[in-house]
């Protein structure tokens, strides 16, 4: 017996009558990946995603509201919600406004008043910062991340260990067992410096450690997300972060909050939702609903310094940029997200359905005695994970509770009864779109799987 509480032979049957299951039942969804083997690389458009729900890859047909239709005409409960890219497929109040914009045009060379309407709106929901845009969070973050350099004249970044923000060269390091800095074993490329000559490596709720690395005086920026979720879920504990906002200002770093992953928490996110006093906040993802689109903005008086010191020469600025970053259809996708789907009522709403999914998974654990936890639920993010507490770091996550494979066979059970769940880690997104009955549904295909796993 693992110390999920399932036998790993168990695991193993199972995973190969799933995989059975999915191939029989989606002769299109094959042929798609098969055709995709020839022209794309691993035989997705994107290397991540590669072999996450089943044998092959499930190619999508359409998706509205909480919903999504593959090309063999199975429809699912889309607790993923593209990986976090909306609160709900084909939206009327966002499509609407995108298919207008498109009439006007896509892209031009000079900006659109829209621009101005983003940074008030984001203004509404974070305070006073000036604002930029990309396309993509990890653009938001390198970004940021140059210009936090360019301040304070300090070349380090210092994250969380098992940290994600993108694929940004500074961040895609972790500790090695010898406690060293070193790059992530899938990293591409030869590494383009030394590990660690650019970053400095702190365990997440540990101050102390925090405030030993911050006294060498070479780190330029604190990124952070406010909760780290990209592979679990650990929560700061009492004091950590009003900890860090305190460290970070006493040895003058600049400390940088990425929402990209945690702008489900609410209308503001976690930022606003605990009102946090970040000197930089970026963000991806859900920001524009679907659209690409990603943020980065700097408080007002390291904005200020910015536009002082970096005063426009005419030929731009190189390092921080790209020619459709700020187009008036990734702004507009922006401003129609934040102003028609992250409203008040609707995560009033996801509350109430993450509630109920959270209630739901925990009663399955308990009553199958299983040795893992439902929640804590941050908005719209639903969690479980294989271990009787929750995380205080992702190292512990990491090294002691994830399980691949476990994980792996879940999300395919799911996703042959109609349920599509996060494929990395055990995490369900709630859509304002759902019901009751589809939250119902979910944690009884869930309660199935128990069930058999334990057959």
């Amino acid at each position: 017996m693992s110390k999920t509480g399932i036998s790993s032979q168990r695991i193993k049957e199972m995973t190969t009558r799933e995989s059975l299951i999915f191939a029989q039942a989606r002769p299109k969804c094959r042929k798609a990946s098969e055709d995709a083997d020839k022209v794309l690389m691993w035989g997705v458009p994107m290397a991540w995603q590669a072999g996450i729900e089943g044998p092959f890859s499930l190619f999508i047909e359409s998706g509205k509201g909480n919903r999504v239709t593959d090309i063999d005409g199975h429809e699912y409960l889309d607790f993923s919600m593209g990986v976090y890219a909306s609160l709900s497929h084909a939206h009327p109040d966002y499509v609407t406004p995108m298919k207008d914009a498109m009439d006007k045009g896509i892209q031009h060379q000079t900006p659109s008043c829209i621009a101005i309407d983003v940074a008030n709106e984001l203004n509404k929901k974070l305070g006073n910062f000036r604002w930029n845009f990309s396309l993509n969070g990890t653009d938001a973050n390198r970004w940021a991340i140059r210009l936090a350099r360019h301040i304070t004249k300090r070349p380090k970044v210092l994250i969380p260990n098992f940290a994600y923000h993108g694929t940004v060269e500074e961040v895609q390091v972790v500790h090695d067992d010898k406690g060293e800095i070193s790059y992530y074993e899938s990293d591409v490329g030869t590494p383009p410096a030394i590990a660690g000559e650019r970053t400095r490596i702190v365990e997440y709720n540990d101050l102390e450690g925090l405030e030993r690395e911050l006294a060498h005086g070479d780190v330029a920026v604190v990124m952070m997300e406010p909760a780290m979720t990209n592979i679990g879920l650990a929560l700061p504990e009492p004091g950590y972060l009003e900890g860090v906002r305190k460290l970070t200002r006493k040895y003058g770093s600049l400390w940088l909050i990425d929402e990209t992953h945690t702008m489900w928490s609410g209308p503001a996110g976690l930022t606003g939702r605990w009102g946090l006093e970040p000197d930089i906040w970026t963000a991806g993802k859900t920001i524009g609903g679907g659209m690409p689109a990603g943020v980065y903005g700097f408080r007002e008086e390291y904005a200020e310094q910015i536009s002082e010191q970096l005063k426009h020469s005419g030929e731009g600025l190189v390092g921080i940029s790209g020619t459709f970053s700020g187009g008036m259809l990734s702004l507009t996708g922006i401003y129609h997200n934040l102003t028609k789907m992250f409203t008040e009522e609707n995560f009033n709403r996801i509350e109430e359905l993450g509630a109920r999914a959270t209630d739901g998974l925990a009663t399955v654990i308990s009553e199958f005695e299983l040795p893992w936890h439902a929640g804590p639920q941050l908005g719209a993010r639903v969690t479980y994970h294989f271990t009787p507490e929750p995380c205080r770091s992702m190292t512990y996550y990491v090294n002691e509770v994830h399980d691949d494979d476990l994980t792996y066979l879940m999300n395919l059970y799911m996703l042959n009864r109609g349920v599509m769940c996060m494929a990395f880690n055990n995490c369900w997104l709630v859509s304002p779109s759902a019901t009751d009955h589809d939250i119902d549904i979910a944690v009884g295909v869930f309660r199935n799987c128990c069930k058999e796993l334990l057959d």
